[in-house]
């Protein structure tokens, strides 16, 4: 029992160290029920992220919300990764029930639905998810990961043209995205960005 005790509290120093040197967050003045005045300025706020420990934290801290949606309310139809998650429903005003609450559980988790996220809309107008846009019978990828991806890919181009990076740094570098992509109806996106940033005579064969 002891030795539980010491394995505890070494969990819980090293889970405290990793949150509390977690990056940088922009000022927010969020205020919750029994806050203080200067409660957002004496509370840490965001998670570490860039390794496992944000996807092991939000996973661990919304296992209860999964709970909550499955087996409190009876949503039949509910996925969820990390902090994206959405609620399928043949009735729209069930869906407003439901977004009400689950604002009020998060909110006694200190969290809040994003504003300009949280929408109620039917299904064939594309559900925005994990990057992708999805539709019933396809996906597409967001042009704003198609604009990021082409800023990298220009900044290879440019470190390729100094001699810091070789075509198999850069094939490396770029199969991240590609695995992402392929998740969707890209191959004609994939063709068309890597016939357009040429890194050598001829086009870098990056589609595979």
């Amino acid at each position: 029992m002891l030795q539980n005790k010491i394995a505890d509290a070494e969990a819980l120093w090293l889970i405290s160290t990793i949150i509390e040197n977690s990056n940088p967050q922009e000022p927010v003045n969020d205020y919750f029920e029994g806050d203080s005045l200067f409660a957002p300025h004496e509370r840490k706020r965001g998670l570490p992220i860039g390794n496992l420990t944000s996807q092991f934290f939000g996973n661990l801290y919304l296992n209860g919300f999964d709970h909550f949606i499955k087996d409190g309310l009876g949503c039949k139809a509910y996925l969820r990764y990390v902090d994206d998650f959405a609620v399928f429903s043949n009735d729209k005003q069930e869906l407003w029930e439901i977004k009400g609450r689950m604002d009020e559980y998060l909110r006694a988790l200190r969290l809040k639905l994003h504003t300009k996220k949280t929408r109620i809309f039917p299904v064939k107008n594309g559900c925005e998810f994990l990057g992708f846009y999805v539709y019933p019978q396809f996906r597409k990828v967001k042009k704003a990961n198609v604009r990021f991806f082409e800023g990298r890919l220009r900044a290879l181009q440019a470190d390729f043209r100094k001699g810091s990076k070789t075509l198999e740094d850069i094939r490396i570098s770029v199969q991240g995205w590609i695995a992402h992509v392929e998740h969707a109806n890209s191959y004609g996106l994939r063709e068309r960005i890597f016939e357009k940033y040429v890194f050598c005579n001829s086009p870098i064969p990056l589609l595979t």
